[in-house]
């Protein structure tokens, strides 16, 4: 018997400076405008993230720009369920922002296994005392000690489309194997 665990993700608005400024889009969250990554474990109705935790963010002076200097802050495991609602929504008019999710099947003690680890991540407050950092911009794998949203599930065993991390990259690989969420 194989169980399924959803591999969900959006490619993001970006961080152009004409769209930051634009009403329709300048209160939107980093993790829209970056895009975001996540695994259910019961169809889609509850997706976990791994982003930066807001006590890390709170350490420097401009997170994003931190990270973008190559930069790498501690990690946590959070229900990001309404990131993905809100980028869904954000689909009707914005197509990069369009929901995509894989089925990765696992045995029943592979669920199980991941299934604790995530909830344990979310109880300590990090996963495994992971780093989360962006990608490289020249596209070379993230380091195994380091990882993004699109990046940790590898940390569960979870196969992924791609191991730079680079959404721009990953999403439309997302895509080829999956379908629209939810």
């Amino acid at each position: 018997m194989r169980m399924a665990i959803l591999l969900v993700g959006f490619r993001g608005i970006g961080f152009n400076p004409i769209r930051y400024t634009d009403p329709a889009y300048v209160y939107e969250s980093e993790l829209i405008k970056a895009g975001h990554v996540g695994v259910s474990l019961d169809g889609g109705q509850t997706i976990y993230g791994f982003h930066p935790s807001p006590e890390a963010l709170a350490a420097v002076a401009n997170g994003r720009a931190f990270l973008q200097e190559g930069g790498a802050l501690r990690g946590g495991v959070y229900d990001d369920t309404e990131m993905f609602r809100r980028a869904h929504a954000l689909a009707q008019d914005e197509p990069r922002t369009t929901v995509w999710q894989q089925v990765l099947y696992v045995t029943p003690e592979q669920f199980t296994r991941i299934a604790e680890q995530i909830t344990a991540a979310q109880a300590a407050g990090s996963m495994l005392d992971a780093w989360y950092r962006f990608p490289s911009p020249d596209g070379v794998a993230m380091p195994s000690q380091c990882n993004n949203c699109a990046t940790w599930p590898r940390m569960l065993g979870l196969s992924i489309p791609e191991d730079t991390g680079r959404l721009r990259d990953y999403i439309p690989l997302l895509a080829q194997g999956g379908t629209p969420w939810p």
